[in-house]
């Protein structure tokens, strides 16, 4: 990512993440907001993260599920489909000039995000590949834009299931 973009997700969660203490060693919003980052991209263990920038794990626990709780909150603000008609088509017309695809409005892709084996309904989040999911779906414009999310389904479900848009 872009420092700019990552100084701007600082700023769009700050007031959710900033520490409501005088504490010494609370944990300031941009540590957390890095922190959460580098831990997404990496996909390693929580302490191996902690290593890297000198936080416990349970610290880096509770900053991954404070700021995926903080940018799932504030995700309607960015991700929206195009409703209009003027919106659809500038899309339209980005696809079909730029990918020679007319008549696009969006690319409809799916994924499988792995998670931590659930206490209830263990069987429904196992996936075809054998491993605990989220079944995830995802539509962008033409500028590569998410303008749908749908997280979900467990990774049982078949992807037909995840056609609607919400």
């Amino acid at each position: 990512m872009h420092s700019e973009a990552i100084l701007n997700i600082v700023d769009i969660l700050t007031d959710d993440l900033e520490p409501k203490t005088l504490r010494l060693h609370s944990v300031p919003a941009s540590l957390q907001v890095l922190t959460a980052l580098r831990y997404y991209a990496i996909g390693s263990f929580q302490q191996v993260v902690g290593d890297l920038v000198g936080l416990s794990q349970p610290t880096i626990s509770r900053i991954v599920s404070r700021t995926s709780r903080a940018l799932a909150g504030k995700a309607g603000n960015f991700i929206k489909f195009p409703l209009s008609p003027r919106e659809q088509l500038a899309i339209k017309q980005g696809f079909s000039s730029e990918f020679n695809m007319p008549n696009t409005v969006g690319c409809v892709d799916g994924t499988l995000i792995a998670i931590k084996r659930p206490t209830e309904r263990e069987d429904a989040y196992v996936c075809r590949k054998m491993f605990c999911a989220l079944n995830v779906q995802g539509v962008c414009d033409n500028k590569k834009r998410l303008t749908n999310l749908v997280v979900k389904w467990p990774g049982c479900t078949h992807n037909a299931y995840n056609v609607h848009m919400e």
